[in-house]
């Protein structure tokens, strides 16, 4: 499954848009940026910084919509919740690709969300997708959005 856990919530130590992280581009291989809040709505993207942090494969990769909105994430936040997807396993990108694509479309077009719900989704591999990401509130649970990272 595309997440294999029950869905919780559990205290963290703070989570800040203040972070780092890396992925593997299409066109010019790993790279990486240090994440603070200027950086998230600028997108600036420093190459090989943040060599050890984890690969989140950003949303162009695959093929997101463009958010209907979006509200600014207030951190640090004090939780982490935790959500089971009950797909189907993924086991290639493209497998996970079409599945994200189909848990965004359901979150815009049936429940009238503004964009996919989660911050980020990690597929069965461990491969680490981004959602709404570190900067904008998701749709977790009532009570927690604002105060909540998703996956």
């Amino acid at each position: 499954m595309l997440l294999q856990l029950i869905i919780f919530t559990v205290i963290v130590s703070s989570i800040t848009a203040d972070s780092c992280e890396s992925f593997i581009h299409g066109d010019y291989g790993k790279t990486g940026r240090c994440v603070t809040r200027s950086d998230c709505l600028s997108n600036a993207y420093l190459p090989k910084l943040c060599e050890s942090c984890p690969k989140i494969i950003p949303r162009a990769s695959w093929n997101a919509k463009n958010p209907k909105g979006q509200t600014l994430l207030i951190t640090p936040v004090p939780f982490v919740v935790i959500h089971d997807t009950i797909s189907p396993t993924c086991k290639t990108h493209h497998e996970c690709v079409k599945q994200i694509r189909g848990i965004q479309k359901y979150h815009m077009d049936e429940k009238n969300w503004s964009d996919i719900g989660y911050n980020f989704l990690i597929s069965e591999s461990g491969l680490i997708y981004e959602g709404r990401g570190w900067a904008y509130v998701g749709a977790h649970r009532a009570g927690y959005n604002s105060k909540s990272i998703g996956k």
